[in-house]
């Protein structure tokens, strides 16, 4: 199943309580992402029309998760591309339906500003919590030093759920479930290392 630009771009708006008259300026910050070439696999040319599958869809809902949360485009594209495997992993527990996952990462919109830090390639941008892990390790989180001074937690099965209900408002169960079946076969083809 592929969807228009024009469902993701309403179901995506609707994801996001965007107001009627911010539709067209929300519309544009879609169109900024994809000329940046994200998420990967949509771009198809000049003159042909996009073609987004339910991964690019939530792909899309979490970049705009971190743009919420202060990250500019550019740096939640970054985290999104360095995540690929992170992000398979958290939609594999998400549709495996038996816990709520959330996401854990640090919202960081100075970055831009601050001292360049060696990356730590243990410590990814994302990270996926049950609710439970999320509530025992928060007194942990906050008292680190690395971590800083802010976390953020937003519900990767929230997020995912609402892009496979509003990508299926007006049509089957069925699609619904297909909608969940692509997205779980994405995740296990990039766990698998297919792609």
């Amino acid at each position: 199943m592929s969807y228009s630009f024009a469902e993701v771009e309403a179901a995506l708006a609707q994801l996001n309580s965007i107001a009627s008259t911010s539709r067209s300026a929300f519309a544009n910050r879609l169109k900024h992402l994809q000329r940046k070439g994200f998420p990967a696999g949509v771009n198809t040319g000049r003159g042909k029309a996009a073609s987004y599958g339910a991964e690019h869809v939530v792909q899309l809902a979490l970049a705009l998760e971190l743009i919420s949360f202060g990250y500019s485009p550019e740096k939640a594209i970054a985290v999104m591309r360095q995540s690929v495997v992170s992000v398979a992993e958290g939609i594999d527990r998400v549709t495996d339906f038996n816990e709520t996952i959330l996401c854990n990462f640090q919202p960081n919109g100075l970055s831009d500003l601050q001292n360049k830090v060696e990356f730590d390639e243990n410590e990814l941008p994302l990270q996926w919590l049950t609710a439970d892990q999320a509530l025992e390790g928060i007194g942990v989180i906050t008292h680190t030093q690395s971590a800083g001074a802010r976390i953020a937690l937003f519900s990767l099965s929230g997020v995912v759920s609402l892009c496979a209900s509003f990508m299926t408002w007006d049509r089957t169960s069925e699609d619904r479930r297909e909608f969940f079946d692509q997205l779980n076969s994405w995740a296990r083809g990039i766990l698998d290392g297919d792609t």
